[in-house]
């Protein structure tokens, strides 16, 4: 059910991040422990969610969720 907000996505973001939840896109907030991250074949990172769909990690944000899902896994 949408919800609807008048707050910027920005402070969702720093409210949400201390419970990890990451950016991933300039419309996007995920919780890590609900998405998974793969990579394309030109290593571009996808988010898989848990309805199964797929959205791309924008540029800006490559390096970071790749990272933190490095760091997930060790």
């Amino acid at each position: 059910r949408p919800i609807t907000a008048s707050k910027t996505l920005k402070h969702y973001e720093e409210v949400l991040e201390k419970h990890g939840f990451m950016r991933v896109a300039r419309n996007l907030l995920i919780n890590p422990e609900y998405c998974y991250a793969k990579l394309d074949k030109r290593n571009i990172a996808f988010m898989q969610m848990p309805d199964g769909s797929h959205e791309q990690v924008d540029p800006a944000y490559q390096e970071a969720v790749k990272r933190a899902f490095l760091e997930i896994l060790e």
